[in-house]
């Protein structure tokens, strides 16, 4: 079966997005608190007011953010991935056009008997013995 890229659950963009804004807050908060602003004259700049009064609540509010879009984006990973790319099953064929074998499963893989009975045998062991 054809899987669809991992850039068709929009949840996975929405949440690079969140995560590159997130580093960039990450980066200028620490260049806050690690003084860099205040060697280079910027004690004056609106970012740095911003950063001191909102910075902690604004780093809370984007990990929050970052959290929901990466449980969002793995619990729907599945139904994006496969949305619109399953083989048509017979209920969508009419049935004057439905043969014998449309009831019928396909398998090519042998049955679990009869890989019991191979292992039985020794036939294809996985374990090989010293």
């Amino acid at each position: 079966m054809k899987t669809r890229s991992p850039l068709a659950n929009p949840f996975y963009v929405a949440l690079l997005l969140a995560a590159a804004v997130f580093c960039i807050t990450c980066c200028a908060y620490a260049f806050w608190l690690g003084g860099v602003f205040d060697r280079g004259g910027w004690q004056a700049h609106p970012l740095v007011g911003f950063l001191r009064h909102r910075g902690e609540r604004l780093l809370l509010i984007e990990l929050v953010v970052v959290a929901v879009l990466t449980g969002a984006s793995l619990a729907t990973d599945d139904w994006w991935r496969t949305r619109g790319l399953s083989a048509p099953t017979t209920a969508s064929t009419p049935p004057s056009k439905r043969t014998s074998q449309d009831s019928v499963p396909q398998t090519t893989r042998p049955s679990l008997e009869s890989d019991a009975a191979s292992l039985l045998a020794g036939s294809n062991h996985p374990r090989k013995e010293p």
